[in-house]
């Protein structure tokens, strides 16, 4: 049984050869000395989600005020591909529940629906309001706590004595 903990990194600082350009960022220091206390989980967002290599580079562009993902020389916009692998893909890596975070989403849109709802009915205090920012923070405060005592093993972190 492995008990390192786990550390999502970019497939290539550990020498997969998925850059747009077909090559690698090895970083050594990476891999051997950091590799000793933690077990890596290889991750190359653009190749997973079917962009392939070689592939053209690509850059985040402001397009009216809204954070795109764009090849460079075509300007094809790249978004809703890398949206959707990491939709499937991102709380599956996190090692968190499927129906964790059905209902952690479900919550939290709940919550968002009934701030909206006691804002649009009065400007001051509702149950919506109440209930809905409420909701939020709970949603917010849950996962903080997961990821922080759920994921990470605290205890390899501390000395021995």
């Amino acid at each position: 049984m492995n008990d390192k903990p786990l550390v999502g990194i970019s497939a290539c600082l550990l020498g997969d050869k998925v850059r747009y350009d077909g090559g690698d960022k090895l970083d050594p220091d990476i891999r051997d000395v950091l590799g000793k206390q933690v077990e890596f989980i290889g991750i190359c967002p653009e190749q997973e989600s079917g962009m392939g290599v070689p592939r053209e580079a690509m850059r985040l562009v402001n397009v009216d005020g809204n954070v795109r993902l764009m090849t460079q020389q075509t300007a094809k916009d790249m978004t809703q591909q890398m949206q959707t692998w990491m939709q499937k893909n991102l709380a599956e890596l996190s090692g968190l529940p499927a129906v964790a975070v059905h209902a952690s989403g479900i919550l939290l849109v709940t919550s968002r629906v009934l701030h909206a709802w006691g804002l649009s009915h009065s400007p001051g205090r509702t149950f919506g309001r109440f209930y809905g920012t409420a909701g939020t923070w709970l949603v917010i405060i849950g996962l903080s706590l997961y990821v922080m005592y759920a994921v990470t093993d605290v205890s390899r972190f501390q000395g021995s004595g």
